[in-house]
């Protein structure tokens, strides 16, 4: 999981090596690259470097509550307290009109699309674009919001959907194995409270299939519009965003209190991991991989204290 702040690398370009257990995952690295932990190692010291330049906080070697994981079943706590996963998404209207806080309808509040954005270390689809666009200002100066904002339900708490992005490959491993890519669906809450998860991430794997998945057909595509060396800013119509049918059908998940993934590694995320992996196609991995070469962290299980937990069954 990764925030907005971080500036493009330039020139950053990492790939991988052949390391045993992860060319059967669905992964296939490129021989005669370096290993894997050195390549995960040198981009997420890159990170830090970026965060330290920034004024930014980097992330602590003392921490105790990290992301990702190893995912490990046999150690899955059965939680009478947890409750299937509950999401609130609409498909978003093409051209449906912004409203402002108070509800009228304000001159020059339409659009119809979502930033696709290549930040040098992630490609990220920006799905609260009225906090984060310049298209959130209304002609009059008020900032814009709508009444259908996509969120989910988590302990009783609302989260809006704010960002997606993706990791190649897949940070948190399931029983050791790592898959060909990951996707975060990120949440926050609008009201942020002390000492409780204010982040909520959605996790899926993304393992390698025969075919091309529809529903990213799209996605995947703009990848090669943000790739290294392009413009980093590009559009993606709503049309082409379906939320629910880019989660998997089976939504069994792993919960756990971890960290963004990338600097400052803060620890308020609540994560939700599907076991279940959706599949696409090798082309659709290199497409990514045109923008996004690796970008993937070391799993941190010495550095997580947090029991894992799933709803009953």
């Amino acid at each position: 999981m990764t925030r907005y702040w971080l500036p493009a690398l330039a020139g950053f370009c990492l790939g991988l090596a052949v390391v045993p257990g992860l060319a059967q995952s669905g992964y296939q690295p490129d021989p005669g690259e370096t290993a894997f932990d050195l390549q995960s190692e040198t981009y997420f010291e890159e990170l830090q470097q970026a965060a330290t330049a920034a004024g930014h906080t980097a992330c602590l070697a003392t921490a105790t509550h990290e992301s990702p994981l190893n995912l490990v079943t046999a150690n899955v706590l059965s939680d009478p307290a947890l409750l299937p996963l509950e999401t609130l998404y609409t498909k978003y209207p093409f051209g449906d009109p912004i409203f402002d806080t108070d509800g009228v309808t304000r001159t020059g509040g339409y659009t119809n699309y979502f930033d696709f954005f290549n930040n040098g270390h992630t490609v990220q689809i920006i799905t609260d674009r009225y906090n984060y666009s310049p298209r959130r200002i209304a002609s009059d100066g008020h900032v814009l919001s709508r009444p259908d904002e996509q969120h989910i339900r988590v302990d009783g708490r609302i989260f809006r959907l704010s960002q997606i992005h993706f990791h190649r490959p897949s940070e948190h491993l399931l029983d050791g194995k790592r898959y060909a890519m990951e996707m975060h669906m990120v949440h926050e809450a609008p009201v942020r409270q002390p000492g409780l998860p204010n982040e909520a991430v959605l996790a899926v794997f993304m393992d390698i299939g025969p075919d091309h998945n529809q529903v990213f057909r799209e996605v995947f595509y703009r990848f090669r519009n943000v790739a290294v060396g392009r413009p980093p800013m590009w559009q993606i119509p709503f049309a082409d965003v379906d939320l629910e049918a880019m989660l998997p059908a089976n939504r069994s998940y792993i919960r756990y209190d971890g960290s963004l993934t990338t600097p400052p590694c803060t620890e308020d995320v609540a994560w939700h991991v599907f076991t279940t992996p959706i599949t696409i196609s090798e082309e659709q991995v290199s497409d990514f991989r045109r923008a996004i070469p690796f970008n993937a962290r070391l799993v941190q299980n010495e550095h997580n204290v947090n029991s894992l937990r799933r709803p009953p069954s």
